[in-house]
């Protein structure tokens, strides 16, 4: 098959959307599979990491102000743009995983591909798409989607499909049993974190007496405080920082508890049973991280704007030493998630 993803990454959007669609570009070409992006070189764009991963990008300039004054004129503009690039190329597949994009210009696109699929959390407006992706686990999920898609509309809902990289599912085969106890911690708020998340968690941890090593320190490319935070680990030997890093896997698997956001990366915590303490960073995650929380899987902090280091600390120390719940929320974590939401997905698409 030829396949299309529309999809943008930035300092305002986040990485998560770039990484979950070369995630899925990685199976479709191993299955031999032809596959090009078109992407939008926002500040903080990751056009130059998907090329990296081996793949051709469509390259789309930052529009003009005067033509960003509404909703309408972004998605008409770049409806124009992805159709004149896929016009003529007898494209399979678009898959489109962006919030600003609706029904409208996928009714502007779909003359010139055969068919298309949505990757969504939001359900806040119309969508026009043959399969629809939401791994959320919220309540009445079908019903948010009723009166938003065609009633033809495949719907692969809830976290089956989570769309974790091929490393957490062989990360998870060998997993040790998590018992609750603590010697090992993980902080990672994604590719950018621009509230600086990263620096509350660890101003957290150092009021800590206990001996509690390594603490593994992730930050993105597009993280705009990552020279600070790089300086403050090298003052803290316990603090091992890492930058866009490729083995997150396996240091997650090392780690016994984790300090991060939601988004993509809660599931992969989830995946590898990984007790975390959720703080949100986009209006979008809240509703989840707060399911999460009452169903036992996280903790969740709060909003990234009101959340304290004190508050982080005081947290984690109410929760350090009750290794019955840390151990419960590995469990519910890791029967949530499997690794295998890739693999269905791309089975769907090519059972159409």
């Amino acid at each position: 098959m030829n396949i299309v993803f529309r999809v943008d990454a930035g300092y305002q959007l986040g990485a998560g959307h770039v990484t979950r669609c070369v995630t899925l570009a990685d199976e479709l070409k191993a299955r031999g599979h032809s596959v090009t992006f078109i992407s939008r070189e926002n500040p903080g764009h990751y056009c130059d990491f998907i090329q990296k991963s081996g793949y051709f990008v469509h390259r789309l300039r930052v529009a003009a102000q005067s033509e960003t004054n509404s909703l309408e004129s972004i998605t008409a503009i770049d409806a124009k743009t992805t159709r004149d690039i896929v016009k003529g190329k007898n494209i399979d597949w678009i898959v489109v995983d962006h919030y600003q994009l609706d029904a409208s210009w996928a009714q502007e696109v779909r003359p010139f591909v055969k068919r298309i699929l949505v990757i969504d959390e939001l359900a806040n407006r119309p969508l026009e798409c043959d399969i629809l992706v939401n791994q959320d686990v919220l309540d009445n999920l079908q019903k948010s989607y009723v009166h938003l898609l065609e009633k033809n509309t495949k719907l692969l809902l809830g976290t089956k499909y989570a769309t974790l990289r091929p490393q957490f599912a062989n990360a998870r085969k060998s997993i040790r049993r998590r018992t609750g106890d603590v010697k090992s911690l993980l902080v990672g708020f994604g590719g950018s974190d621009s509230t600086n998340c990263t620096l509350k968690a660890l101003e957290a941890l150092r009021l800590f007496h206990p001996n509690i090593k390594p603490t593994h320190v992730i930050v993105g490319q597009n993280n705009i405080h990552k020279e600070p935070l790089e300086m403050l680990c090298g003052k803290e030997p316990s603090f091992l920082f890492h930058c866009q890093i490729e083995n997150v896997a396996n240091l997650m698997a090392q780690s016994d508890l984790a300090i991060g956001a939601g988004g993509t990366m809660i599931w992969e915590r989830c995946c590898l049973g990984l007790p975390s303490f959720v703080i949100t960073i986009a209006d979008n995650q809240r509703v989840l991280n707060q399911k999460l929380d009452e169903m036992g899987a996280v903790v969740h902090l709060g909003d990234d704007g009101t959340v304290t280091y004190r508050e982080i600390y005081h947290a984690i120390q109410s929760v350090m030493e009750d290794k019955k719940r840390l151990a419960e929320m590995s469990q519910i974590g890791m029967e949530l998630i499997d690794g295998q939401g890739i693999d269905r997905i791309v089975n769907e698409m090519e059972n159409v």
